[in-house]
């Protein structure tokens, strides 16, 4: 379709050069000459096109209205080209003229008015188009499913999604350092995305909260999930939220500034633009322009990587925080580097999560409580560093991550990963425990864990599609501890009753 598409208007823009030289050399004498000035000319407009296209036109018009504008320009640079013939006669002249003006007025009137918009709606089959955004450097898109769940796109691509395991993700990604971290007051947030990473980290009351957030239609959408976002669109002018229009790296690179957490909700290491948020030397840009306690969060999907590509962002990591640990929600993954080895300290946690506001906005995705919650914990520092062994990293100049496509065949819903991980789950949660602790609270949380990896397993039987050794790893899990909600939600959606939080 795009080789249909292309190949005319490639064919006729390419025979716009010579036709341009053959008008405007009269006489052989003049051919150097003539051909330097057509080619000057060429060169200009294309740098002015570039300019104008992606910065005046599509922000002001909008595709359709700047391919219009274009087209007419070129129809009217040929219909100048044909007047100034001077091999033609006069009438022959008018006829082409005209003729070409005319036909140029066809083709506008023919091309529908919202076929690009539409394009867009055609990237989500069978949801509603709520919010469309074009800018000099994506264009933004929000679409709601026919369950409800809604997605922002990003020049077509899936960015947020609302379903249960992505809440739960963006919502442990914004509390997860912040909770560990003594006193957070200043934190940075990569990338805005629907906000609710940004909305969880406010929580917690910094005194500063930069988001770096490239693509201003991005933030622009946060209304359309206000619900998941405590409404964080009413706030972005408003202290402690600073928004930074920069792409996030450009902006750890340039800071002067110390964070307390640094938290990264980029999209897929596989994709043309965030691959360099995964290399050894954006973790070291990181750590940084992090303070002495500073903790750096990262996220980092189970689908789309191989585990040889997983296991080898995991050694990136380790490669900077070598007391990395490995936090596993529902269908995702978060990666946290800490300063030192990991140090839970129970009582912290306990009057973190009870804050109110905290507990409730966690609690909405089975999070709400010290069990559930460290029960994400799925790989400390000893069980990442024998799961992710020795082999290379991911670089920017090797970027091994950027070239992997083929290897990625296969790992839709993040199978592969999650059949590696579970022999190396953390069954045991004492070396990461402060030392305080009740002994009955260590058991219950041993319990936890251990109920936990059966709905991993369980997460694995449902992803291979084998719904007998689901039930049972579920029923397992719920037999070991009865307040592990993953394994509920499990059996809930073996028999079709799944809700949405």
């Amino acid at each position: 379709a795009a080789f249909v598409v292309m190949l005319p208007a490639t064919l006729l823009m390419g025979l716009l050069f010579p036709i341009a030289a053959k008008v405007c050399i009269p006489r052989i004498e003049q051919l150097g000459r003539g051909v330097g000035s057509v080619y000057a000319a060429n060169t200009l407009g294309a740098i002015a096109g570039a300019l104008v296209a992606g910065f005046v036109l599509l922000p002001l018009l909008g595709t359709y209205r700047s391919i219009q504008v274009l087209a007419w320009v070129n129809i009217a640079i040929g219909a100048v080209i044909l007047a100034l013939d001077p091999a033609a006669q006069l009438g022959r002249k008018a006829v082409r003229t005209v003729g070409g003006l005319a036909l140029g007025l066809v083709l506008m009137l023919l091309l529908p008015a919202g076929l690009f918009v539409e394009l867009f709606h055609w990237s989500e089959p069978k949801s509603r188009l709520l919010y469309w955004d074009e800018g000099a450097g994506a264009t933004v898109s929000v679409h709601q499913k026919q369950d409800g769940v809604r997605i922002l796109k990003v020049n077509g691509g899936g960015e947020v999604p609302t379903d249960y395991a992505s809440l739960q993700t963006f919502r442990l990604l914004g509390h997860l350092p912040l909770v560990l971290h003594p006193d957070p007051a200043e934190v940075l947030v990569i990338a805005f995305g629907g906000g609710i990473t940004l909305s969880a980290a406010e929580l917690h009351q910094p005194t500063r909260l930069d988001c770096a957030e490239l693509v201003p239609g991005v933030p622009r959408a946060a209304p359309y999930f206000a619900r998941y976002n405590r409404q964080i669109a009413t706030r972005l002018d408003q202290a402690p939220i600073e928004l930074v229009a920069e792409d996030g790296r450009n902006h750890v690179l340039r800071t002067q500034r110390q964070y307390d957490a640094i938290i990264c909700d980029a999209t897929h290491p596989g994709t043309a633009d965030s691959w360099v948020l995964y290399t050894e030397e954006f973790y070291r840009l990181c750590r940084g322009r992090v303070g002495p306690d500073g903790l750096v969060a990262q996220w980092l999907p189970l689908h789309g990587l191989s585990v040889e590509d997983y296991k080898m962002i995991l050694r990136t990591f380790r490669a900077v925080y070598p007391h990395a640990s490995l936090w596993l929600t529902h269908q995702y993954s978060i990666l946290l580097g800490t300063p030192g080895a990991l140090h839970i300290d129970y009582a912290a946690l306990e009057r973190k999560l009870g804050q109110p506001e905290v507990r409730a906005n966690l609690r909405s995705v089975d999070l709400g409580d010290p069990p559930s919650f460290l029960s994400a914990l799925v790989l400390g520092e000893n069980e990442l560093a024998a799961y992710a062994g020795s082999g290379p990293i991911n670089t920017d100049d090797r970027p091994y991550i950027s070239f992997t496509d083929r290897r990625r065949r296969g790992t839709s819903g993040g199978l592969p990963v999650l059949n590696s991980l579970v022999e190396y789950i953390v069954v045991n949660p004492r070396p990461y425990l402060s030392a305080d602790i009740p002994t009955e609270v260590v058991e219950a949380l041993e319990r936890r864990l251990a109920a936990r990896r059966h709905t991993v397993l369980g997460t694995i039987a449902l992803l291979e599609k084998d719904g007998e050794r689901a039930a049972a790893d579920f029923a397992r899990a719920r037999e070991i501890d009865p307040g592990e909600r993953g394994a509920l939600r499990g059996l809930k959606q073996l028999r079709g009753r799944a809700t949405a939080p």
